[in-house]
């Protein structure tokens, strides 16, 4: 190694991992040439090497033809880099492509999630699948943030692109944690992105309960999710298995169709003496009495109900009334979250569970 000057040398190959894999090859291929040259006795600069025209257009396989013709390595014109986005991509030892399927299998795989969840994982991969134009193991942070700012032009709001991003750096967690990939270029992305939370519906209920009837069909939906808490979901996934009128209670169970949000909430919930009489008009309609409402292109139940401008208030906002009365009334805040379906924090929430007398205490004080 005197022709050079060095016994060793070092070169920067990229700054990630899987760009560095990616031009290794190239490097190698330019090492061997200078060995060679340096052993034959010819002259060498300490500089640089070219990536040989032939070895750069190998790396290039399988791109995107635009990709493939903007890249500084290719010299050829757009119908060659038509051709050689057609071939199969170069076989690296230790580096095969990573697809943006195989993320979303490895979560289906280990984490067991809900359809929904998986449905909204699938939309948010395929949506940069489109926009990045390569396999996931390509994906760098200055696409991860183009990514992004892709999402903003759209002018999507604000929370859906941090919700689409969340899904996306989820499954990237997952990939990392196996092994699969090296990075999580989306760790941060959305960090800086901030969020205007609208405030809270105040809802009038003695209103919306005077305007109700005006729901028709709906109306027996609005006295259910009023008092009870439920989530509208919850209710129009019910079936009448789940009405035990006997012990005035409601069965909140997780269902083919309907998955419940999260393990907490599978529950019963007391029957309000309000109730007693919907429920018993809802025992003639069916199996499944809210059937209609359930949307299977979506997997979502409930889609089109809006009553903001019947009644004044949105279905959701029952919840928070029913809520807010619980506290008002004094009930605990382990009470409440078991009558909602709530996951209550701390170690007092491992340890024994609430009783039915109480979350009929709690029931009973919704107004």
């Amino acid at each position: 190694m005197q022709a050079i000057g060095k016994t060793f040398w070092r070169e920067l190959l990229a700054q990630d991992l899987a760009t560095a894999r990616r031009v290794l090859p190239s490097r190698i291929a330019a090492t061997d040439e200078l060995i060679q040259r340096l052993r034959s006795g010819a002259a060498v600069e300490p500089a640089h090497k070219a990536i040989p025209r032939e070895l750069a257009k190998e790396l290039l396989r399988g791109r995107p033809a635009g990709e493939i013709y903007h890249d500084p390595c290719f010299t050829g014109d757009e119908e060659e880099a038509e051709l050689l986005s057609d071939l199969p991509p170069l076989e690296i030892a230790g580096f095969s492509p990573v697809l943006f399927e195989d993320l979303v299998d490895l979560g289906v795989r280990l984490k067991r999630p809900r359809p929904q969840t998986v449905l909204a994982w699938q939309r948010a991969v395929e949506e940069l699948r489109r926009f990045a134009g390569v396999d996931a193991n390509y994906v760098d942070r200055e696409l991860a943030q183009r990514f992004r700012d892709h999402l903003l032009d759209k002018g999507l709001k604000i929370s859906t692109i941090k919700t689409r991003i969340n899904y996306i750096k989820g499954l990237f967690n997952l990939a990392v944690e196996e092994g699969v990939l090296d990075r999580n270029p989306f760790v941060g992305v959305v960090k800086r992105l901030s969020v205007s939370q609208p405030p809270r519906e105040a809802v009038d209920i003695q209103y919306a309960d005077s305007r109700s009837m005006r729901l028709g069909s709906e109306y027996l939906i609005y006295q259910l999710l009023r008092w009870t808490g439920c989530r509208l979901a919850e209710i129009l996934g019910i079936e009448i298995e789940d009405v035990d009128l006997q012990e005035g209670v409601l069965h909140i169970r997780e269902k083919t169709d309907r998955p419940l949000k999260t393990p907490h909430s599978a529950r019963v919930v007391p029957i309000h003496t309000h109730l007693l009489r919907p429920l018993e008009e809802l025992s003639a309609a069916g199996n499944r009495p809210f059937e209609k409402y359930y949307d299977p292109a979506t997997t979502r139940w409930g889609g089109g109900i809006t009553w903001s401008k019947t009644v004044g208030c949105s279905p959701h906002s029952l919840r928070h009334h029913a809520t807010s009365s619980m506290r008002s009334a004094g009930i605990s805040e382990t009470v409440i979250g078991a009558v909602l379906g709530h996951a209550v924090p701390g170690m007092t929430a491992r340890y024994g569970t609430v009783s039915i007398e109480l979350k009929r205490q709690a029931i009973t004080s919704i107004q």
